[in-house]
């Protein structure tokens, strides 16, 4: 089985971790608790990507949500906004999950791969459902398209 970098892993939670107090300040607690739960996403997106009950679109679309993660351009960029700007990180790798999670005829194969702490099922919606009251629409129509969803 594939695995995620044991140092991006690590390096990503360490950023959260630095200033979840600002993050929670801004933004509330729950979705300072969300942003620490993206490094457990990015290991669930790297899994499903090399998973072979995949559909090869379902494949592509957690790679888009990976590179996004990784790369260091973004919509938001970390280096001036800090750990809040990690909130389109977990937004795309959200809209990206809740694709594959609707594309798949049983999407146990999230719950069966997902490492995490509760239901991922649960988890994908409940983010979901705030992504727009957590970043700008013309952010979020930007990070759709990227995903190839208008």
């Amino acid at each position: 089985m594939i695995k995620l970098n044991k140092e991006f892993y690590a390096e990503l939670r360490k950023k959260i971790d630095s200033q979840a107090g600002k993050v929670s300040a801004k933004y509330g607690k729950k979705t300072a608790g969300w942003l620490f739960v993206l490094p457990d996403l990015m290991a669930l997106c790297v899994k499903l990507a090399f998973d072979p009950r995949l559909s090869s679109k379902s494949k592509g679309l957690m790679g888009i949500a990976i590179l996004y993660v990784i790369s260091p351009i973004d919509l938001i960029p970390e280096l001036f906004l800090g750990p809040g700007a990690y909130i389109d990180d977990l937004a795309i790798v959200i809209l990206a999950l809740q694709k594959v999670k609707e594309s798949q005829r049983n999407p146990n194969i999230l719950r069966e791969l997902w490492t995490g702490d509760g239901d991922i099922i649960k988890l994908i919606e409940e983010i979901a459902g705030k992504v727009n009251e957590l970043l700008d629409e013309h952010i979020i129509r930007k990070l759709k398209a990227i995903l190839g969803r208008k």
